[in-house]
């Protein structure tokens, strides 16, 4: 079955064009969707930010048990261990939105994240030397520094610098 294709200002298209049958049923990309295939690195990084909110929820929940245990005040105890849980839940939240724009195209999102991701790297190496609890802060450290490589792999720099390339002569953008 073949129908005919839209007369527009196209040259190439006339009202006697014919498209075949398999072309009406073509995935069209959404607007704004970013160009070409989007590499595995910048899904590895959405992937490790979960698992960085998985873990991080985990440990603030250990953190918020060990806070009810040795409370004396019961009250204060439980108040402590929502603040903990909620906070660790708000800040998670913010980095999977941040996670899912840089999987999106967002090349502020990959900067910010970039920076939280330093800064988290940063604090995690400090604990692992303080010796606080070794496995916590090394997962930390694996996690972050995982984010770091994997935004800054040669397919994802190349995929963003296609989505928005450096501005050409005469640009307002320099």
């Amino acid at each position: 079955m073949t129908i005919p294709a839209y007369s527009g200002r196209h040259s190439t298209f006339d009202a006697t064009t014919v498209l075949p049958a398999a072309a009406l049923h073509a995935q069209v990309p959404p607007a704004g969707a970013p160009p070409g295939r989007r590499p595995g690195t910048v899904d590895a990084v959405f992937f490790v930010a979960v698992a960085q909110a998985v873990a991080a929820l985990a440990g603030a929940a250990v953190f918020a048990l060990i806070l009810l245990a040795v409370s004396t005040h019961p009250p204060e105890g439980a108040i402590a261990a929502a603040v903990v849980l909620g906070g660790t839940a708000l800040a998670d939240a913010g980095w999977l939105l941040l996670a899912w724009r840089v999987r999106a195209g967002g090349r502020g999102a990959r900067v910010v994240l970039a920076v939280l991701a330093a800064v988290g790297l940063l604090i995690a190496l400090v604990f692992s030397l303080v010796g606080w609890t070794v496995l916590v802060p090394l997962l930390g450290v694996a996690l972050n520094a995982a984010v770091l490589v994997l935004l800054f792999a040669p397919a994802s720099n190349a995929w963003f610098r296609v989505l928005s390339p450096a501005p050409g002569p005469g640009s307002p953008r320099r």
